[in-house]
């Protein structure tokens, strides 16, 4: 009998996607995880899906979201970002709050802000990020 083929996911074509409004977040709260798609909403906005590898949440939720796809929803901070971000990529997005904008057509409106990093798993460090 000859041994079975072995295959390696390179994209994962459906599946269930999980939603977290930014009024959800908290400043500080910190998704980690493999940028793998686009999905257009109901307003044809593109928004960004994360294969989670790792959610740190204050209000303690993030481990139901590891392993999941969580859609992030479209924001200025995060589109103009994700511009520079490949399929495939590890990243990490930090919710930073709400702020003022001061230029452009919604100046003096309140937008959400995020910070994004492009990260890679350092094998000498382990453990928890603390909130």
């Amino acid at each position: 009998m000859s041994e079975k083929r072995k295959f390696k996911v390179t994209k994962k074509l459906n599946g269930q996607k999980m939603y977290r409004k930014w009024a959800e977040y908290d400043e500080g709260d910190i998704v980690v995880g493999k940028y793998v798609d686009k999905h257009t909403d109901n307003y044809e906005k593109e928004n960004y899906v994360i294969e989670v590898v790792e959610a740190f949440f204050k209000d303690k939720t993030g481990t139901k979201y590891e392993g999941k796809n969580l859609v992030l929803n479209s924001c200025g901070g995060l589109d103009k970002a994700m511009e520079k971000v490949s399929l495939g990529k590890l990243v990490q997005v930090e919710y930073t709050g709400m702020s003022i904008m001061e230029k452009g057509k919604f100046a003096g409106k309140e937008a959400h802000g995020v910070t994004v990093s492009v990260v890679e798993y350092d094998e000498e460090t382990e453990g928890d990020i603390e909130l």
